[in-house]
């Protein structure tokens, strides 16, 4: 967790957490208004910040591998693409617990340099291919299954319905969609054990204009407080 410790205390996070009133107040994003650009963009022009991002993002997606592995039939797939994948750190662990999948990292350019060198030292640079795009533009077509892991907290509403339209266009008929995110409950419990997530999801507005799911009680199924897979 090293990386994610210095990420946590890196400049970029800790500053907009001190204009935090003012983007209450504002509703405006703190990150853009401190940094003058928005976060992606900022990270794309400084190289370092972006990697130790990517490592970050590997350490805490290795925390919850082996969960995800044991209660999601990833074996049911043929071809999965992980869109905005990182450095494939999640895709690597499902291709290898199945010899017969194929799978496609998608992402931006500055982090699909990691993902295939990732790949490569992984051996699986036969069956996993490393695809440079932005999902606000389109995705690959044609896979059995489309992952997206903490990716649509991190966007605001329009955006995530943009990702989410191009993904639709993208599947065949039947192709599925696969969200991996944190979930909030409709009220704020003190008490909650994954208190965490309030941080984050405070995080999110501050940074990147997202927010985390809300989860209506007994339906697992999202409130208005974030846009579901439904309304692409």
């Amino acid at each position: 967790m090293r990386a994610w410790a210095r990420l946590l205390v890196d400049e970029t996070i800790q500053r907009p957490w001190e204009a935090l009133a003012d983007a209450v107040r504002t509703g405006e994003l703190a990150f853009p208004r401190i940094f003058g650009t928005d976060a992606w963009t900022y990270r794309a022009q400084h190289p370092e910040l972006s990697a130790l991002f990517d490592q970050a993002m590997q350490s805490m997606t290795q925390g919850v591998n082996a969960g995800l592995i044991t209660h999601y039939p990833f074996g049911d797939f043929r071809w999965i693409i992980d869109v905005g994948g990182g450095n494939g750190t999640l895709l690597i662990t499902i291709l290898e617990q199945n010899p017969a999948m194929s799978g496609t990292v998608f992402e931006l350019p500055q982090v699909a340099v990691q993902a295939r060198a990732r790949v490569g030292a992984a051996g699986l640079a036969s069956r996993c291919d490393v695809i440079e795009g932005n999902a606000l533009v389109k995705v690959p077509h044609g896979a059995d299954a489309y992952l997206l892991k903490s990716l649509v907290h991190g966007r605001d509403d329009d955006q995530t319905v943009t990702i989410l339209r191009n993904c639709r266009s993208a599947m065949p008929a039947h192709g599925k969609l696969i969200l991996i995110e944190r979930h909030l409950p409709e009220r704020i419990d003190p008490e909650n054990e994954h208190w965490e997530n309030f941080l984050q999801d405070i995080s999110m507005m501050l940074l990147a204009g997202g927010r985390e799911n809300a989860q209506r009680p007994n339906t697992g199924t999202c409130s208005s407080r974030r846009v579901c897979a439904s309304t692409a």
